[in-house]
């Protein structure tokens, strides 16, 4: 009461809990994101392992299944943090972020997945991310016609994905 305006004094102090609270949420959403992206790094090396184990005149079946269950472990974590990431979200304009979201994306649209191979990155073999979603989707046709023109390259090509 001794303040020249306590009102002042009172939206200053609202405004930093409301900002304490905000800071401890994207903290912890932070924290998620790391363990997630962890998650990833494990579904990428173990993709690469199990593929290394394949031999290439397998029927794709096996190798169908394997990016398939990426593809879904990426959606999964593109489901939980692309909103919280996006216009509006809790991490909109955190750029520790906003560059995971992008680093595994990129990971999959990388065009020199299996060059040496003669694969043209994933979207060669049938994996892409649709730009206005963000999410993964595999082509099974694409994936079984290059599996039948090339199979040592896309085992390279998915290889160099899960190492990347």
């Amino acid at each position: 009461l001794s303040l020249f305006d306590p009102e002042s004094a009172y939206r200053m102090m609202t405004e930093i809990n409301r900002r304490d609270q905000v800071y401890k949420a994207q903290f912890f959403e932070l924290n998620e994101m790391k363990q997630g992206l962890g998650e990833m790094q494990a579904a990428g090396e173990g993709l690469a392992d199990r593929v290394a184990g394949m031999a290439a005149a397998a029927d794709g079946t096996a190798l169908t299944e394997e990016l398939t269950a990426f593809v879904g472990q990426y959606n999964e974590w593109v489901g939980r943090f692309g909103d919280s990431v996006g216009a509006g979200g809790l991490l909109a304009g955190t750029q520790a972020a906003e560059v995971s979201l992008r680093a595994l994306r990129q990971s999959i649209e990388n065009p020199f997945h299996g060059a040496a191979g003669g694969i043209d990155g994933m979207a060669d073999i049938g994996l892409e991310i649709d730009a206005r979603t963000g999410r993964a989707a595999l082509d099974g046709e694409r994936l079984r016609a290059a599996l039948s023109s090339n199979p040592e390259g896309v085992l390279a090509a998915v290889g160099e994905l899960g190492e990347h």
